[in-house]
């Protein structure tokens, strides 16, 4: 008999450490997830944008990019897989960085299609590295308090594998 999944979703206040708002999806990743929590968050902040740190798992150039557009800042440690685009003589010797990068004639590109939103997020995470330990302080907490007092951990017909989402910072 298969166990009913379910992946929840959380944003807190970091400044109250209250949770504002929790979801539960069918989703078996969170990657797909970022903008619209947040975009539900604003709703119950009743605020047009924010900002969000999150956990890797939320890790997606789309929603990065979806982010932006939105005027969420968002801070996510990127976790990308990559393509490998081959790159001709013509293509590869026009190129500036060639020097730097090979001296072959032709050479293979392994580059994420939203690779640009990766190196912002990277870029920004490396400007204000305390954002992953303040997503665990903000987020952990009240998430920790919310399974225990609901009994999940001991409820069979529930899987407790749920991620730590968002953390909406600072109002």
């Amino acid at each position: 008999m298969r166990m009913p999944q379910g992946n929840g979703h959380h944003a807190a206040h970091s400044a109250h450490g209250l949770i504002l708002r929790h979801e539960l999806t069918q989703e078996a990743t969170d990657n797909q997830q970022l903008e619209p929590m947040d975009k539900a968050t604003q709703g119950v902040l009743e605020q047009p944008a924010s900002n969000v740190v999150a956990d890797a798992d939320y890790s997606n150039g789309a929603q990065f990019e979806a982010c932006e557009r939105a005027g969420i800042t968002a801070d996510v440690q990127p976790n990308r897989g990559t393509r490998i685009y081959p790159a001709t003589a013509s293509v590869c010797g026009g190129c500036p960085l060639k020097p730097s990068c090979t001296q072959a004639e032709r050479c293979h590109l392994m580059r994420h299609p939203r690779e640009a939103a990766f190196e912002h997020m990277t870029q920004r995470l490396a400007e204000h590295p305390e954002m992953m330990g303040r997503r665990r302080v903000i987020v952990e907490h009240p998430f920790g308090k919310a399974i225990s007092s609901s009994g999940c951990w001991e409820t069979p017909a529930f899987s407790c594998a749920v991620e730590v989402a968002q953390a909406v910072q600072g109002l």
